[in-house]
């Protein structure tokens, strides 16, 4: 299906500008179905992402701020969604040893089940959205990889 069609427009000003509203429209659309698919496995989203940040750190505990820094949507509310993981027996928090005022986070063994549950139903919702050979994947990277180059650099 045409973007023109989705959205319900006869053009664009310009190849840029088609280019933008398409990543915008696909980036809703593609976060639609995955908050769909993490619901089932009662995440959302931003607890999805931090529960994948602490699970590749197993081991090794994360302060709020470095979690933050490692979010795909920096949420200033890191902290609530940590809140809310740990309620869920997901997460726990532990006092530094050397500075009571530091704290860090770890993921907890339901934690890492319900990740590897969830990424695997990611991975298989991911397969059947993008139905890209790996030629078109490597080149897709590539692309957004350089659009995103440009924007760092400003």
């Amino acid at each position: 299906m045409q973007l023109e069609d989705i959205i319900k427009t006869r053009g664009f000003e310009n190849d840029h500008h088609r280019a933008i509203v398409n990543l915008m429209q696909l980036n809703y659309e593609l976060k639609l179905r995955m908050k769909t698919e993490l619901k089932l496995h009662g995440l959302t989203l931003e607890q999805f992402n931090i529960l994948r940040i602490l699970n590749g750190q197993y081991g090794h505990p994360l302060s709020i701020t470095e979690i933050q820094n490692r979010m795909i949507e920096r949420s200033s509310n890191c902290s609530r969604i940590v809140d809310r993981l740990e309620t869920k027996s997901l997460v726990y928090r532990k006092k530094d040893s050397t500075d009571k005022r530091n704290i860090a986070v770890c993921i907890t063994a339901s934690g890492m089940l319900k990740i590897d549950q969830a990424s695997k139903a990611m991975r298989r919702m991911e397969g059947e959205l993008l139905k890209l050979n790996a030629a078109d994947v490597n080149m897709l990277n590539v692309i957004l990889d350089k659009a995103r180059n440009v924007l760092y650099k400003n």
